[in-house]
């Protein structure tokens, strides 16, 4: 529960706000992928009681479309049963812009390919523009926190 209210719901906060802007030189479309790794035992930190599986790391992937193109980024952030106060206590950053990843990293973190069915130059692009191109962009896009 400290994980959900956390760092986590920060993300999907801003996300939600991307999604929100009433503006579509801004964005027109949106597109998010997010979920849990559990395919290798390396990526699952336990099971319930019930056997579901806990895993180790969260992810989210977002592809935005606007006037100029198409843009993209990723989260990846370890599950940790801490509370935002707890996270800073134990000096864990709970600033978002230091879960992101390009969409290239994120792909080789989860075996995922993300976004297939853009065109293949499309989707090289967008995959992988460098991270600091990456980052200059997530701040533009106001979700720098």
């Amino acid at each position: 529960k400290d994980f959900n209210a956390g760092v986590w719901a920060n993300m999907e906060k801003a996300v939600r706000n991307i999604a929100g802007r009433n503006n579509y030189k801004f964005c027109d479309t949106l597109y998010i992928c997010k979920g849990g790794t559990i395919d290798q035992a390396n990526q699952i930190l336990s099971y319930t009681r019930s056997k579901f599986i806990v895993p180790k790391y969260f992810f989210m992937a977002v592809l935005l479309k606007n006037a100029s193109g198409y843009h993209a980024f990723g989260f990846f952030i370890e599950h940790r049963n801490l509370n935002m106060k707890q996270m800073k206590e134990q000096g864990i950053s709970t600033r978002l812009a230091d879960y992101v990843v390009n969409i290239a990293e994120l792909q080789r973190l989860t075996g995922i390919d993300f976004f297939c069915n853009l065109p293949d130059n499309l989707e090289n692009e967008v995959e992988n523009k460098p991270l600091q191109a990456v980052k200059s962009e997530f701040r533009d896009w106001g979700i720098n926190q």
